[in-house]
């Protein structure tokens, strides 16, 4: 079962597992992850048929759409990284500190996430032919 958009999840670095509790911990990571892994592919691949379309020809209407798809994937990035609370630091004792610390890496893996998908579009628009 697929967590919904607007749950929370909480990933704790100092939870103890046994091995087995590992193996179904990343079986539930992978069958989550891959459904929405090959959505994210999808989108970069439309992101960069139009960023084609708007390169190839000057398609306004290509253009326009790249022009608010990418916002568009900033947002979705950001929802979807900011639910996530990450627990258990190294040496992070404080709830507050912890919080601050989790905010910024979300942000981090959101910027990384919005900034490869623009490359990735413009690198298959750049070498299609």
């Amino acid at each position: 079962m697929q967590p919904s958009h607007e749950e929370i999840v909480e990933v704790n670095f100092r939870r103890r597992e046994t091995e087995g509790g590992w193996f179904r911990t990343l079986d539930r990571f992978g069958l989550a992850a891959a459904p929405v892994w090959f959505d994210w592919l999808e989108w970069v691949l439309v992101l960069g048929a139009f960023e084609y379309f708007a390169g190839k020809n000057g398609a306004w209407l290509a253009r326009l759409i790249s022009a608010i798809s990418i916002p568009i994937l900033w947002f979705y990035f950001n929802g979807f990284f900011f639910r996530i609370y990450f627990r258990g630091w190294f040496r992070i004792r404080s709830a507050n500190t912890e919080r601050i610390v989790s905010i910024f890496v979300s942000g981090i893996l959101a910027s990384g996430c919005w900034y490869a998908a623009q490359a990735i579009a413009k690198t298959i628009a750049a070498n299609t032919k």
